[in-house]
């Protein structure tokens, strides 16, 4: 007769061990990762420079001044958008516990300029926390209603 009842249910179904997991797997969709890598690149590199930590990744140099015709100023934030490449290799992939956010380096590794300007390349694909904080608010409503769903055997 218990395993009749509504409540029954709901506590049979919130004792699937992969809940939690699929929960979050469905909370990122392509459009949530797309966002992801554009807080990134857009924001933190592009508009202002910085990595997951709000630091400034780099100042460029007189010589860069000169080299690029003054598109680049001296004092300004690296914005890694050289060529491009960068920014187009950097992939966001969600795993069971973590979001994994790379890149091929590769190329900017060349020429030694992250050991020259101290530059941490491991801080560099994160999200601030301000960034963290807009992703969030984002998956949440995904995340509860799949739960919900769920729990509530909802099809």
């Amino acid at each position: 007769m218990l395993k009749q009842t509504a409540i029954y249910q709901v506590l049979n179904n919130a004792r699937r061990s992969d809940l939690e997991t699929l929960a979050w797997f469905n909370a990122f969709t392509p459009t949530i990762r797309e966002k992801i890598k554009r807080l990134i690149v857009e924001d933190q590199h592009i508009n202002k420079g910085i990595d997951e930590d709000g630091d400034i990744i780099g100042e460029y140099s007189r010589a860069t001044e000169l080299i690029t015709n003054g598109a680049k100023q001296e004092g300004d934030p690296f914005t890694l958008e050289d060529s491009g490449a960068f920014h187009a290799s950097i992939f966001v992939r969600i795993l069971k516990d973590a979001i994994e956010i790379d890149g091929d380096t590769a190329k900017m590794e060349s020429g030694d300029w992250w050991t020259i300007w101290n530059v941490n390349k491991d801080r560099i694909l994160g999200l601030t926390d301000e960034n963290m904080d807009k992703v969030v608010e984002d998956i949440k409503p995904r995340y509860r209603e799949y739960l919900k769903n769920v729990l509530l055997n909802i099809r």
